[in-house]
Order: structure tokens, then C-alpha cells, then sequence
């Protein structure tokens, strides 16, 4: 099978992302070398990777983007916190 039919394949379950374009994040709790109260840009999967952890909170351009990306479901906090 050729890669260009691989990829046709998979653009149904794929995200759409502008990865060099960064969002900037509010810190809810220390994590890492972070404070609580830091600010910081990042890409939109590390936010929603941080989002979900619960270290930062949303905010209207993460959701914003997510949307546009098709990936707003990936914004939910884990329960485990």
C-alpha cells in the first residue's frame, strides 16, 4: 500500500495543528520549574496535555484552536488530579 493511500485512510481520525503556533498558559499549581501564578507559551498539545494534568487552566484561545483542530474532547481534566 502506498503512503498516500495510508494517510487518505487515516485523515478521518487525524488533527488538523499548526504546531508552531503558541498559546499562552497560566499555571493553577507548581509543576515542575513552573510556580503557581508563571506564565509561558506553548504549543497546543502541550497545553492540552497540561490542561488535562491540571496544572493550567483554559482559556478562550486553547479552546478556540481545539475546535478548530477537531480536538475539543481532548481538553477534558483527568479525574485523578
Amino acid at each position: 500500500m502506498k503512503r498516500s493511500e495510508i494517510d487518505i485512510v487515516k485523515d478521518d481520525k487525524s488533527y488538523n495543528m499548526d504546531l508552531s503556533e503558541v498559546y499562552e498558559v497560566t499555571f493553577s499549581k507548581d509543576f515542575g520549574a513552573f510556580k503557581k501564578g508563571d506564565k509561558t507559551h506553548v504549543s497546543l498539545p502541550i497545553a492540552m496535555k497540561w490542561i488535562k494534568k491540571g496544572v493550567v487552566s483554559k482559556t478562550s484561545d486553547i479552546i478556540k484552536a481545539a475546535e478548530v483542530a477537531k480536538c475539543s474532547d481532548l481538553l477534558k481534566e483527568d479525574k485523578k488530579g
